[in-house]
Parts: structure tokens; sequence; C-alpha cells
């Protein structure tokens, strides 16, 4: 009990509460420790023994060093809370103050503008034509009071004086956006960006900046150049349009006058992203209307001149140029993007200009264009971000080609073009099917045109004849040699018809499927697969279903009294062929395409499925006639011999 008595009374005497007390002193706190001690020594009347006070001292040591930690831990947290308070009490005083300083700003520009406004009234304007002679910042300054004069005046109504006052301030306004415009187009064709920026974000101030950006755009050398204006003529009858309307030659892969344009373009468009962003403070709507000009302007006036005659050679030659300059273009848009302009939307500082040199414009007079430029005004308040810039682009190339792509015109005229081709290809195995079957030509697209194009091989003399009738009629072998025997002035001649006329060929297999191909790759680039189906009519129906028509035909036909030929059957073995190669065809090259749609692959093995399944009934029904024509052969021999015995 004694040894404990100790250890609780320097516990309760060393507490923060101790220290806190007005009456605290060093000396009664050792008196508190070391009093047990004391007396407890006096007691036992032996010497003095230090080591128990030494102890008692060491454990209170103990005890205040953490309640030094504690404490200076709760000076800290005080301390902090002070400040966060004093840091508040900062703040809303701050925002007060900004409060006060934005009220008292806008007082002082609203007893500016009353008293320009009030000079206005009567006449005066030589106070804010000696801010403006200040230099670029008096200038600047103009343009922020000019338009809120007009905002002013646009405001004030029913005071007398009032149309007067601002019919005055209207026509200063005009006269000093002329000023503007006139220094800003000094500088643009003496080539001093500094200068341009000044007038540039000058002109952002007063009025959004939408005539600098339309001087910018429509005095470019690059519009008005005579090059440029001069019209590009595309002679149908160069060897490049003969191998065009030729299936049986590689399309093109690049059109030398669209892709020097498009060089051009490229490099224009390199060097007028350095200059738009050093002279405007939003680089990116100026790019949005140089770019909707190019594609507007030159372009589209390019593209439609190449795809005009492109219509006029054939419709193979129509649909090649399209696929061709659908893809040169949509290549273009591509390198656009991938331009460090579309990186990065920041505006280079103006001091830094001098490292961009500009090149100097045409100073001809354009005529404005509203259409592209329309806008700028309003996109100049937000400023349109590079995504916006990637979606005019997209936007651009969807309407040059959606005249040719929307709806189902394209893909008209695709099977236009192979039923063309197969026609052609195929006119004189149509003509002897048609003289050995004896029947009616029947109401399909491939009929009619095989119609079509026996009644121009045997057309009257004078008849005039398109390019793309000449290629075709080249194709089914009855064209004669324009240079000494021009379709013009004779009659072309038509070959006679023999028994191989009407055989199936797997070589012709195999030529109708690599035209096919061919369409079907524009149409996988142009429009959806789903529409591949709609290219298979021709070669099922067209070549295979006709032969084995024809020999149905003949079997139905046998006369009793003669041996039916045999050479009909050979037809089942070839068209047996046939449907192998188009079968592995299908599912080497058209299935495939479909891949990431599981809807339309399973449109495209539906109908593959439906298309061989109409051949083989053929083929069965062919060989069943061709059984049956042999059994009543026997039956008849039969009979004849029994009539004779």
């Amino acid at each position: 009990m004694a040894d404990d008595s100790p250890d609780q009374q320097s516990s309760s005497t060393l507490s923060l509460s101790t220290f806190e007390e007005p009456t605290f002193s060093v000396a009664s706190l050792l008196a508190g420790l070391t009093e047990g001690l004391i007396k407890e020594d006096k007691e036992s009347g032996k010497a003095f023994n230090p080591d128990p006070f030494i102890a008692t001292l060491e454990g209170a040591i103990e005890q205040l060093l953490p309640l030094q930690d504690q404490n200076v831990t709760q000076e800290f947290s005080g301390l902090n809370s002070k400040i966060t308070e004093v840091g508040k009490t900062a703040i809303r005083i701050g925002e007060q103050l900004e409060s006060i300083d934005r009220v008292r700003s806008r007082a002082n520009e609203a007893h500016d503008i009353i008293l320009y406004y009030n000079e206005f009234a009567r006449g005066e304007t030589t106070r804010l034509e000696a801010l403006r002679k200040e230099g670029k910042e008096g200038r600047a300054k103009v343009a922020v009071i000019a338009r809120r004069l007009l905002a002013v005046a646009r405001d004030i109504e029913g005071v007398d004086g009032s149309e007067v006052t601002k019919a005055t301030i209207e026509k200063y306004a005009e006269r000093f956006e002329k000023d503007m415009l006139r220094l800003f187009e000094k500088a643009y064709l003496k080539g001093e960006p500094k200068a341009m920026a000044h007038c540039a974000q000058t002109l952002l101030e007063f009025n959004g900046g939408s005539s600098c950006i339309q001087i910018y755009v429509n005095q470019h050398d690059f519009f008005i150049s005579r090059d440029r204006i001069e019209a590009v003529h595309y002679v149908a009858e160069a060897p490049m349009w003969e191998s065009l309307a030729d299936p049986n030659q590689a399309a093109p892969k690049t059109e030398p006058q669209l892709a020097a344009l498009y060089s051009d373009i490229r490099d224009q468009i390199s060097q007028e992203a350095q200059i738009i962003e050093v002279v405007f403070p939003h680089p990116v709507v100026v790019m949005q209307v140089f770019l909707q000009r190019v594609f507007a302007q030159v372009i589209q006036s390019h593209l439609e001149k190449l795809i005009s005659a492109a219509q006029g050679s054939s419709t193979l030659a129509f649909l090649r140029v399209l696929a061709l300059a659908r893809f040169s273009t949509a290549q273009l848009v591509n390198d656009i993007k991938a331009h460090d302009f579309f990186r990065s939307s920041s505006s280079i500082n103006p001091s830094t200009s001098e490292a961009y040199p500009l090149a100097r414009r045409g100073s001809d007079d354009a005529d404005v264009d509203n259409k592209t430029s329309a806008g700028a005004t309003q996109a100049m308040s937000g400023g349109p971000g590079i995504s916006a810039l990637s979606g005019m682009l997209d936007q651009q190339l969807d309407e040059l080609f959606g005249q040719h792509l929307d709806n189902s015109r394209y893909v008209e005229r695709e099977c236009k073009s192979l039923t063309e081709l197969y026609a052609s290809y195929l006119l004189q195995f149509a003509r002897w099917h048609r003289a050995t079957n004896k029947a009616k030509p029947t109401n399909t697209i491939f009929d009619r045109m095989v119609n079509q194009i026996s009644s121009s091989a045997n057309g009257t003399p004078g008849t005039t004849q398109t390019s793309g009738l000449k290629s075709l009629l080249k194709l089914s072998g009855i064209s004669a040699d324009d240079s000494t025997n021009p379709l013009t002035e004779e009659v072309p001649t038509t070959p006679e018809l023999c028994e191989s006329d009407g055989q199936l060929d797997l070589n012709v297999v195999e030529k109708l499927l690599t035209w096919h191909a061919e369409s079907v790759g524009r149409m996988i680039e142009l429009s959806s697969p789903s529409e591949v189906s709609t290219l298979a009519e021709s070669f099922c129906k067209g070549y295979v279903e006709t032969a084995l028509e024809t020999s149905l035909a003949q079997f139905s036909s046998y006369d009793l009294k003669a041996e039916p030929s045999l050479k009909t059957v050979t037809v089942i073995k070839t068209a047996d062929m046939a449907m192998h190669l188009w079968q592995r065809y299908v599912t080497t090259t058209i299935v495939p395409l479909a891949a990431a749609s599981v809807n339309i692959r399973r449109e495209m093995s539906t109908f593959n499925n439906h298309t061989m399944v109409r051949i083989e009934n053929k083929i069965n029904s062919v060989a069943q006639k061709a059984l049956e024509c042999r059994f009543l052969l026997c039956i008849s021999d039969i009979r004849l011999r029994v009539t004779l015995t």
C-alpha cells in the first residue's frame, strides 16, 4: 500500500488541469510529488535515502512527456481552427470586395457610356476619336465602347432625338469597322501577321470578327487564282476512260488530276493552319470556314466534272470513278484530321508570329460567301471544338456523295452495271437459248438488257451510239472498228449462232464471278453488306438456269420416233461444277463480309441456300427427263420388235 501511494498521488497531480490552474507553481508541484516520501523518511529514522525521490521524479517526467505532446497537438489544432476561420473570413471579404469592384467597374463603364452617348447626341466624337488614335490599345477600347453604344442605342426608344443619336452611332461604328477591315486587308496583303492579329482581335471584340474571316477566306489566292477558276475538262475518249469501261481491266486506284488537287489541298491546309493559329483568336472557327469553302467550291466542282464525264462513258465507268473519288476524298478527310492542328485547339502566341511567314495573297475582289461564313459570328462566342470541326468534315464528305449513295440509287446502278456486263457478254448465249427454246422472253432486268443490246446491234444506219453502248457491243463481240467502220455509219455485223454459243463454260463462270467480286467490293465500301445478295440474280438466273431450262425444254419436246441426243445431258456436269465454284466463292468471299452482323449473315445464307436448292431441282428435273426419254425409247424399241415378230 505504501509503495502505490506515491504513484497514485503523482497521477492525480500530473494532469493538464493542474498546469492550467491560476495558483500553479513549480514548488507546489514538487511538494505534492514528494510530500509522502518526506513523511516516510522522517518516520523511518534512518539516514536520508534519495532513491525513492529519484524514482518518483523519473516517473513524473515519463508522465509529463505525453502530456507535453498532447498539449502541443491541442495547441496546433486550435491554431489551425483559428487560421481556417480567418481564411474563411478573408475569402468572404475578398468576394465582397470583388463584387464591389465589379459594381464599381460597371458603374464607371456605365458613366463613360452615358458620357459618350451624350456626346453622340450632341454630334461630338472628339474624345472617342482621340482614344482611337492612341494606338492598338486605344482601338481595342474603342471597339468595346462602340459595341456597347450600339446596344444602348437600340434599347433606347421613345426619347426625343434617340433615333438621330442611334443613326450617328451606327454610322460611326460602320466607319470604325471599315477602317479596321482596311487595316486588316493592308496587313494581309503585306504579310504582317502581328498587325493582322491585332485587327482580328479588335474586330472580335467589336462584332465577333466574322467580317475579317470573310476577307481572309474570300481573297485567298487558293480560291481566286486563274488556274483554280478555269474548268477542268475530262475527255471521255481518252485511254483511261476506255479502261474504265472495260471490265476485264483492273479499276484504277487514282485519277491524276484529282490526286494533284488533293495533294495541293493538303499542302495548303498545312500552311494555313500555321497562319490561322497565329492571326486569329479562335483559329478553329476560321479553319472551319476555310475548309467549308474548300469543299463547297473547289472539291465539289471538281468531283461534279469528274463524275459527269464518267456518267457519259458507261455505268461501270461511273461506278469505278464514284468509288475512286469516295475513297480519295475519305483519305483526304482522314489526313486533314491527322494534322497537328486537330491535336491542339490552343492558339499560338502572336509574339511568335514572325516564325511563320505569310505568303503574299491575291488582291482581287471576291464575292462574300455568305453560306460558309454566316455562322461565324455565332460560333465565335463559344468557339466550336476540334470534335465539331471533325464532324463538319464528315458531314461535308456525306454531302458530296449523298446524291449518288442515298436511298437505293447506288444499289440500282450496281445491279444495272452488272446486268449490262452479263447481258453483253452473254448476248450470243441468250440468243442461242431463245432460238432453241423458242420461249418468249421474260420481263426480267437481264432479258430487257439483252433486248436493248440486240436492238442496238441491229439498229438502222445513222443511229447514235453512246460510248457506254459501244463498250457493251464490243464486249458482246459484235462491235465494229470505230476508225474504219463507225457505228454511226454502218450497221455492225452480228455473228451467226452456233451450238457452242449456248454451252456452259467454266471460264465464263470465272469471269462472271470476277466481275461480281469487283461489284461486291465497291458495295461494301459505299453501301450496306445486306444488299450484296441482290447482285447474284443475273449470274444464277441469266446463265446457269437458262442453260438448264433449255435442256429441260429440249427433253420435253422429244420426238419418240427419233433417238434423243444425250449431248444435252452434259449441261448437268458443267452446271454442277459452276455451282460448286459459286458455293466456294460465296463461302470464302461473300459471307465473311457480314461477319459483324448475324442477321445479315443469316440472310445471305438463306438466299444462297434457296438459290442452290432451286438449281439442284432443275438439275434433277433435267436428269429425270433424260431418263424418261431413254425409258420411252426402250419401250418403243420393244414394241417395234414384238410387232415385227
